[in-house]
Parts: C-alpha cells; structure tokens; sequence
C-alpha cells in the first residue's frame, strides 16, 4: 500500500478524506494528501534510521506548518528554500492553497525560536498533478515576505547523473523517528540515502511507480516517514548542493525494504521548477497590526 510522507500534525479533516479515499482507489501508490496543511504504499514521512543534524546542516531545509499551530506541533511537511521568496515542495502537501500554512526557515530545532515565520501568498502545482495517482509530485510556494535562509541549486537534465543509481545523497527533514511516533521530530534529522535502480520499486509499486519522473531509494534504513514529505534529498557531488529529489511516498510502514521510499525526480520536474520559482507574484494588500512581524518573519515565532 502507498502511504504519503505527511505528518498527523495539524491535518485536515478533508486531506484526510482524501488520503483514504487515495488508498482505496491505488493499492500501489503514493496517496496524495495534505496532513494538516500534511509517504509507498504512500506514507507520511518522519527520518527514521538517520540521526540528529548538527546545528547549521542543510540550512536550506524549511518546514510547512499548520497556520493556527506552533511550529513543533503543526510542521506537516518539509520544504527547500530555492529563492528568497519561494520554496519547493511536495504537491500533495499544498493542495489546499495559501492561507492554510506558514513556512519556517533557518531553524533546526522547530521549538526554538530563531529563523523566520513566513506566510505564503500563492502555490503553483504541476499542471499535470493529480491528487488520486501518483507522479508530478512538485509544487512552488511563493512568500510574502523574503526569507534569509539560503537557497539551493535545482538538478536539470544536464545534472540528472546526480541521482544515478549508486549515488548517496543526503535527506533531512523533521518526519517522525519510528513507526510508532505520534508527533514529528523537534529537532531536524539527517540521513544518507542510497539510490538503486528503478526495477525494484517497479516491482514494488507496479504501475504507480515512473523511473523517469521518479527516484527509487536502496530501500530499508535510512528512510523518509511521516512528517519528512516534500523535503529535500540533495547531492553534494559538485561546487554547489543541488536538490535532485522531493519526498513523495514510501510503503506502510518506514524502513521496509520490500517498499523503497520513493521520491519526485527534480531533474524531471525542473522546466517547472525553474518557471514558477522565477515568478515573483505581488503580495496581496494586507492589514498590518501595529507591532506585527511582518516583513521579517510571520506572526509569533513558534
């Protein structure tokens, strides 16, 4: 069964909805679903096998938070900072739009209260998404207000060779740490992950599984959870980390090594990444409480 990498914090009673009916209707694909604003038989995602991430790892990972929840109890979802005003996700984490979720980058304990809040002004999915199958798992997330984390270079056919089989990239994210978590990692978790040639998830997931738009991890320990969907698997083979894959589903339980996680081929999806985060929508008009954060970071950090 395929599970989305989503989180339980925060979900939403129509993702969930939709998670279930998604199982129902593909018994071999990654569901497609927002866990709170939200992975093969498709599950949400948590790191597990991996450990915890020294301060300053991977300072381009974000979280997707729930907007009315602190950061530690709404984070759902995992990000990448790939401009000052736009993050790279996972489509089945932002189907329900802007205004559901916040965005918190530069911070790898969710508790602290370092980095920014930013509130989302627009989403752009892939055209070619669709909540009840699996494949075109990317989406854009557009800022209100620009963040100071630092960005990251996106994989391009030129770059494909990054995610080959044999190549170890490195996967964070803030998903659960076991199966039997409740509630998403405080701190932000790292892992290396093993990329293994395409066969064996098609042999797991039959047709809900495409080499060409996806990528297929060793299987087993280290893996992607609940709460580590849209989060980044990155390569650092070159003169500058480059995001080659977007967490997108994995099997029932995380670490099974007969349900390898799988993820969105960023080399595949990069005519549309680079479209939309080159877009620079105008913030809508906005009533500003005196003393607001706004311009800096959204609402309180939490």
């Amino acid at each position: 069964m395929l599970t989305p990498r989503l989180s339980g914090a925060g979900k939403l009673a129509s993702v969930r909805i939709r998670m279930i009916a998604l199982v129902a209707l593909i018994a071999v694909s990654a569901a497609a679903a927002l866990a709170g604003p939200a992975g093969a038989a498709p599950r949400p995602a948590r790191i597990v096998g991996g450990a915890t991430a020294p301060a300053g790892t991977a300072p381009w990972t974000a979280a997707l938070v729930a907007h009315n929840l602190s950061a530690q109890s709404g984070a759902y979802c995992g990000a990448t900072v790939a401009s000052p005003t736009a993050v790279i996700t996972a489509a089945h984490c932002v189907t329900e739009g802007p205004g559901q979720f916040d965005v918190v980058t530069g911070r790898s304990i969710l508790s602290a209260g370092d980095g920014q809040r930013l509130p989302v002004t627009s989403v752009d999915l892939d055209p070619a998404y669709r909540r009840d199958r699996t494949g075109h798992d990317a989406a854009v997330v557009h800022l209100g207000s620009p963040t100071t984390a630092p960005p990251i270079g996106i994989a391009t056919a030129g770059t494909a060779g990054l995610a080959a089989p044999g190549a170890r990239l490195l996967l964070t994210g803030w998903g659960i740490v076991t199966n039997r978590d409740k509630a998403a990692s405080d701190s932000l978790r790292e892992a290396t992950v093993a990329v293994q040639g395409n066969r064996r998830c098609r042999m797991s997931y039959r047709q809900a599984f495409n080499g060409t738009q996806m990528i297929c991890s060793a299987g087993g320990l280290p893996d992607a959870c609940h709460g580590d969907s849209g989060g980044p698997l990155v390569s650092l083979d070159g003169a500058t980390p480059t995001l080659v894959g977007i967490v997108s589903f994995g099997g029932r339980r995380c670490g099974d090594s007969t349900f390898p996680g799988v993820y969105t081929r960023v080399s595949y999806e990069s005519a549309f990444l680079e479209q939309a985060v080159s877009k620079t929508p105008a913030p809508p008009p906005a009533t500003v409480a005196p003393g607001s954060q706004i311009g800096t970071s959204y609402g309180p950090i939490g």
